[in-house]
C-alpha cells in the first residue's frame, strides 16, 4: 500500500527505527510529507521520531509539515536548525519559508542555544524571517545574544509583538542600534 494510506494506529504501532525505513528513499529524501497530515503528526508527536530527522530530509518540509512538528521541533537536530531554510520555497502548501512556518508555540519550545542556530541563518539574520505572529513568543534567553548585525531585517511590527521581559533581554548596544521608530516600541 502506498505510504499515503497508512494509519494513525499504523504509525503508532511501528518503532521509531520501523518509520525510519519507511520514510527514507534511496536519495535521502523524505516520503514522510507524503503521509496524511493526521498520520505525519502522529508520527511527529514521538519525540524518537523527530530526533532521527536528517537535514536532507527537513529539507523537503513545506510549512504545513513543520507546523504539524509542534513543540517537538526541540527534538531536532543541530544540523537541521542550523540549515533551516528562511527563503520562500514555492510548493502548493509553502507560503512562506521555513523558519516563517514556525508556529509561537514552537519558537518559545527552543532553547537558547537552537534559536541562535536559526538567527544565525541568512548571515545573522534569520531572527527577521521568524513571523510576526511567532515573534512574540521569543524569550528573554532568545534575545539575550543579540548583536547588531542580528536586528537588520527586524521589522517594527515584529517588535512590537515582544513582552516587555523579553525586549529588555535585548542587550543595551544592540537596543542603542535601533531606529527611532523601533526603539519607540520598546520603550
Amino acid at each position: 500500500a502506498p505510504i499515503q494510506s497508512i494509519t494513525i494506529s499504523q504509525i503508532n504501532a511501528l518503532s521509531p527505527s520501523q518509520i525510519k525505513l519507511l520514510g527514507t528513499e534511496e536519495d535521502g529524501l523524505s516520503k514522510y510529507t507524503s503521509l496524511s497530515d493526521a498520520s505525519y503528526e502522529a508520527m511527529m508527536s514521538n519525540p524518537e521520531n523527530v530526533i532521527r530527522i536528517t537535514p536532507k530530509e527537513f529539507a523537503n518540509f513545506d510549512n504545513k509539515n513543520i507546523s504539524l512538528i509542534g513543540e517537538n521541533i526541540k527534538y531536532v537536530s543541530d544540523n537541521v536548525l542550523a540549515g533551516i531554510f528562511y527563503k520562500y520555497i514555492s510548493t502548493p502548501r509553502t507560503t512562506k519559508s521555513q523558519s516563517g512556518a514556525l508556529t509561537g508555540v514552537q519558537v518559545a519550545s527552543l532553547s537558547s542555544h537552537q534559536m541562535q542556530l536559526i538567527i544565525d541563518r541568512d548571515d545573522g539574520n534569520g531572527l527577521s524571517h521568524i513571523s510576526k505572529e511567532s515573534f512574540g513568543s521569543l524569550l528573554p534567553g532568545h534575545l539575550s545574544r543579540l548583536e547588531k548585525s542580528n536586528i537588520l531585517g527586524i521589522k517594527s511590527e515584529q517588535l512590537a509583538q515582544l513582552t516587555v521581559e523579553s525586549a529588555q533581554s535585548i542587550p543595551l548596544e544592540t537596543r542603542m542600534s535601533f531606529t527611532k521608530s523601533q526603539k519607540s516600541l520598546l520603550s
